[in-house]
């Protein structure tokens, strides 16, 4: 009850191989300049003169915004500095797993 499977065919290589090297190192013939840019954006949106939740919402849908932002947060009095990352309507959410009540914070911007 063996089966026998079809033969796969298999071409020969004959030379030698360097796609990658043609690929990722196309420079071997001409030093070029590292045109990357080594600084990071530091562009933050304006928060001035807007309320709590219009903040967030800069904040969160601002260019700079990928995973976490650092903020300080003034609550009941004194500032906090924390990394959020996430919001909704009532509460933030910060890396530590913390909940805390947007009624709470009377404002909020970018940490130092």
């Amino acid at each position: 009850m063996e089966k026998k499977l079809p033969k796969v065919y298999a071409n020969k290589i004959d030379k030698d191989v360097k796609n990658n090297k043609r690929v990722y190192y196309s420079s071997f013939d001409e030093k070029k300049e590292d045109v990357r840019s080594t600084t990071v954006n530091t562009n933050r949106p304006n928060l001035d003169g807007k309320t709590v939740p219009q903040k967030l919402y800069a904040i969160f849908h601002g260019p700079n915004y990928v995973y976490k932002a650092d903020v300080t947060l003034k609550i009941k009095g004194r500032n906090v500095n924390k990394k959020i990352i996430g919001y909704n309507t009532q509460n933030i959410i910060t890396v530590d797993n913390e909940v805390i009540p947007i009624a709470d914070i009377e404002d909020i911007n970018f940490s130092s």
